[in-house]
């Protein structure tokens, strides 16, 4: 336990030798102050971060992490795909409709995808 903010707390988990860091921190606070952390002492990290929305995703970015998933964006899309397929709508349509509607909504939050 500890502020993953730390660089002593991230180096104890083991962020020092790590290639690839995924963050998943529920307060964003937290969340950016990590980010910053990470990329600071961290620099050639992949960071991979849970982001509760758009916004939030938007300004780990900026923060440092080299990908954002937000989770409202997953899973609205989860929802709707059950609720197309509950109405009767086929498997490839409804996945070709949230291949689509993903690609158009990561491509706002990262535009190099």
């Amino acid at each position: 336990y500890g502020d993953a903010s730390h660089a002593t707390v991230l180096k104890a988990a083991g962020a020092s030798d790590a290639t690839t860091v995924i963050v998943t921190l529920d307060q964003p606070g937290a969340c950016e102050r990590t980010v910053h952390a990470l990329r600071h002492h961290f620099p050639k990290a992949r960071i991979f971060v849970r982001a509760r929305d758009h916004r939030l995703a938007s300004s780990l970015l900026t923060a440092g992490a080299s990908v954002c998933i937000p989770e409202t964006l997953e899973s609205s899309l989860q929802l709707g795909g059950a609720a197309l397929r509950d109405m009767g709508i086929g498997e490839g349509e409804v996945e070709k409709l949230i291949v689509h509607l993903r690609q158009e909504n990561y491509q706002r939050i990262h535009p190099e995808i």
